[in-house]
């Protein structure tokens, strides 16, 4: 059962989420129109509505005003109950919130990256172990010289 909200509420929720994004010119002009309204329940999609049909494939091809226009667009429709979403909206939050895109779209590594790796790794490795090798050899050759040193002092 869904409790109806006051539309001034909903209005300001709306806008004080989209505060940081107004420089869209299409974004101004689809709030300026979908705030006015006073029925919410109407289709408001069809003042601007982003593709969404298999957006998971196309979202690497599209642009990056498209990409941000959509995110937006997504953002300001997640604010308001989520059976106002179509399912396709839905869907694209979704893979916006979760998908292979972006940072999570890392791909394995090819031979090259894995053979660099490798090689970096046993040349630390390498100078890591030599280090402690010729450390405790110092150390030795530290301390015969103290020797060395304390008996020509004692000497003279």
């Amino acid at each position: 059962m869904l409790r109806a909200i006051p539309r001034t509420l909903k209005c300001n929720r709306l806008l004080f989420s989209t505060q940081s994004i107004l420089a869209k010119p299409s974004l101004k002009r689809t709030l300026a129109t979908s705030t006015s309204t006073d029925n919410w329940q109407t289709d408001d999609d069809e003042l601007y509505s982003p593709d969404f049909a298999n957006l998971p494939v196309r979202w690497e091809k599209l642009s990056e005003e498209e990409r941000a226009d959509t995110v937006y667009y997504l953002e300001g429709k997640q604010e308001l109950p989520w059976e106002l979403m179509s399912t396709e909206e839905k869907k694209a939050a979704y893979f916006l919130a979760y998908g292979k895109w972006g940072p999570r779209n890392q791909q394995g590594l090819n031979t090259t990256e894995v053979l660099f790796r490798f090689v970096s790794t046993s040349i630390l490795f390498s100078v890591l172990g030599l280090s402690a090798f010729l450390y405790t050899k110092d150390r030795k050759v530290l301390k015969e010289l103290e020797l060395q040193s304390g008996e020509s002092s004692e000497s003279s």
